[in-house]
């Protein structure tokens, strides 16, 4: 039998050893506490703030998958709105003659389908995150929010370079002046925002869902193709009956593409109270889509 140099005459090592260590634990304060009693309703702001370094590695990890072993890499980020636009204006714009309000319909259509895509691509990604990191889930510990919030994030960096592919003929159009800037332009912060915050909050709702009903993998793409035709991405809301109208700016993505367009082209208008209720129903949404992911990812380990 051992003794501890330190330990009181008679008192076995191993046995002061683990007392000393337990001790200390009870006076130690430790900064993360892992516990499957969390509410639902609480979001631990500053535990993922603590993991911000893990979320740009996710960043970082998508980015590069999605153009590895490509020829062309980010420059994909440009040729897909790119080829789109060309097939809107061609079909909508030349064959069903759709109104575009005066505006040249390449700008018109490239305009919209970036905020659309951006919106769309981020939705996609975070709803199906869970499933593409399956492998991660059950064996080690970090904030299940990172996931989600790292493919949202990702979309940003293809965004950025959608926008500058867009302002480039933005400035040729507006040389030519056959488009209308306005203030409102100074909303694109905040609409960037805001599409990122319905399509995290969607996300999240779907993420948690599929878990355990996979069937709903199969029709994101499919839910997603719909939403872009209830929201006027490829036609301006004006060509829309005026009693119809207040029904298809109820879609929180309406006035977003709505106003984006307005800012940057000056067709349309701005719809100020629809644009509040579209604020008002991405905060209901992305509350919600935070409650129901919290509530099921207790079990996410056990399910996936």
């Amino acid at each position: 039998m051992f003794f501890h140099g330190n330990a009181p005459f008679g008192v076995p090592v191993c046995f002061y050893l683990s007392k000393r260590a337990g001790e200390m634990m009870n006076d130690k304060e430790f900064d993360t506490v892992i516990s499957a009693e969390k509410s639902a309703f609480k979001v631990d702001i500053k535990e993922l703030l603590s993991y911000k370094y893990l979320i740009f590695l996710f960043v970082k990890r998508d980015f590069i998958a999605k153009y590895k072993q490509t020829v062309l890499g980010p420059l994909w980020a440009v040729i897909q709105p790119f080829l789109t636009t060309v097939v809107f204006t061609a079909v909508f714009g030349n064959f069903a003659q759709i109104s575009t309000n005066g505006v040249p319909a390449f700008i018109f259509y490239l305009c919209s389908t970036v905020i659309w895509q951006f919106f769309s691509s981020s939705l996609n990604a975070s709803s199906s995150i869970l499933i593409t990191n399956s492998h991660l889930l059950s064996k080690v510990y970090f904030p299940r929010l990172v996931l989600p919030v790292s493919a949202v994030l990702s979309k940003l960096i293809s965004f950025a370079i959608q926008l500058v592919f867009f302002l480039a003929f933005f400035f040729i159009y507006l040389i030519k002046g056959e488009i209308e800037p306005n203030i409102y332009i100074a909303m694109t912060p905040l609409l960037l925002v805001h599409v990122m915050a319905l399509s995290l909050g969607v996300g999240l709702l779907i993420s948690a869902c599929t878990i355990k009903y996979r069937d709903l993998v199969m029709l994101i793409s499919f839910a997603i193709q719909l939403w872009m035709y209830a929201t006027p991405v490829i036609y301006p809301t004006d060509a829309i009956a005026e009693k119809w109208r207040g029904l298809l700016l109820l879609n929180p993505m309406a006035p977003i593409v709505e106003t984006f367009r307005y800012a940057f082209l000056g067709t349309s208008q701005f719809y100020g109270q629809y644009y509040a209720i579209s604020c008002v129903s991405t905060i209901i949404i992305l509350f919600i889509g935070l409650f129901v992911f919290n509530k099921a990812q207790k079990s996410f380990a056990d399910t996936i």
